[in-house]
């Protein structure tokens, strides 16, 4: 190789660098800001800590945040989906597949009566529901809310 040659790939390699250096701070500076962070606050919540086996459960998913700050949901049931604790899905709430927006102020109530997907009484134990939506930037969260059921 000519020394012009690695001379100019030396170059390139120093510009490629300070490129990865440089974006790299920027993002860690506008995280560290605020400038990645949802103003977007979506709470999920149940109405009581524990509940008995076959007790209708009261799940309350709602939009926090600022006045300006909506949250977009893929369905018209949030995707809200309830897991048991071993993370397999036992229930998903089925609604449209349309987006759905929750405007600040805004909730949604789902009342999930203790069955999976195939119609059987689950057992007493821990479970959680959970829905995902993205802020008006696009950015995606997920929330949980967990269930108790006792015998």
């Amino acid at each position: 190789m000519r020394p012009v040659t690695i001379i100019v790939a030396v170059l390139i390699l120093a510009a490629l660098a300070a490129g990865v250096f440089f974006l790299n701070s920027s993002l860690e500076s506008a995280q560290k800001s605020g400038g990645f962070e949802s103003k977007t606050t979506v709470t999920i919540k149940v109405d009581k800590e524990e509940y008995k086996a076959g007790e209708k459960v009261n799940i309350i998913v709602k939009n926090e945040g600022p006045s300006d700050a909506n949250a977009t949901f893929l369905s018209a049931s949030l995707g809200l989906i309830i897991r048991d604790d071993q993370n397999r899905v036992v229930f998903a709430f089925v609604g449209a597949q349309v987006l759905t927006t929750l405007k600040a102020g805004e909730s949604r109530e789902f009342e999930w009566d203790q069955k999976d997907g195939g119609g059987a009484t689950v057992e007493p134990g821990t479970y959680t529901a959970t829905v995902v939506y993205s802020d008006d930037r696009g950015l995606e969260s997920k929330v949980a809310s967990t269930i108790k059921i006792v015998q």
